[in-house]
């Protein structure tokens, strides 16, 4: 005999404690997380842009602050022409460094200059700190600084003329040839 149709297949009920059934591997990050790293790398590259053509104003305003700083800071006893001379080397480095004349050489020895005097304003600068902040100023501004500044150049010594065999100089005579004292 033959028995209906569907009452031979046995209804696969789900086992209470069977464990659920594997995931098809998706592997790597889901939709959020791309979105969300594109827009960070979206922003990031506006800030790039932005940087890259503000550098100069951002310079300008971060070396107005630390001139505002040291000024405010600076050694008793400060003449008024090294405040003038400090604040035209200021002037002079920002102008330089913005109409990009500045030598990069000279920007390393200024970073390192202003970094000195910052950590010295905390104990109060010195007349040293405060000379050799504002010779690099002035070196990066293109500016030379006043003589009494500059060290004075070592006068190198006269070449010695050459000895003869009798202790004489080996110079010809007025009426003697070159030639006549090699012999």
């Amino acid at each position: 005999m033959s028995e209906p149709r569907g009452t031979n297949m046995q209804a696969e009920e789900p086992e209470p404690f069977a464990g659920q059934p594997a995931r098809a591997a998706g592997g790597g990050c889901g939709k959020p997380a791309w979105i969300g790293c594109g827009v960070v790398l979206v922003l990031l590259g506006i800030l790039a842009i932005v940087f890259i053509f503000k550098s100069k104003d951002l310079f300008r305003w971060s070396i107005e602050r630390v001139e505002a700083n040291i000024m405010s800071k600076l050694p008793e006893g400060t003449t008024a022409a090294e405040k003038e001379r400090l604040t035209a080397a200021f002037s002079g480095a920002i102008n330089a460094v913005t109409n990009g004349k500045a030598n990069p050489a000279d920007i390393e020895e200024l970073q390192s200059a202003l970094m000195h005097a910052a950590e010295s304003t905390k104990n109060g600068l010195s007349h040293e700190d405060l000379q050799q902040l504002t010779v690099a100023l002035e070196k990066v501004a293109g500016v030379s600084p006043p003589k009494e500044d500059q060290p004075a150049p070592q006068e190198t010594p006269a070449p010695a003329k050459p000895q003869g065999p009798e202790g004489k100089t080996a110079s010809p005579s007025p009426g003697e040839s070159p030639g006549s004292l090699a012999a």
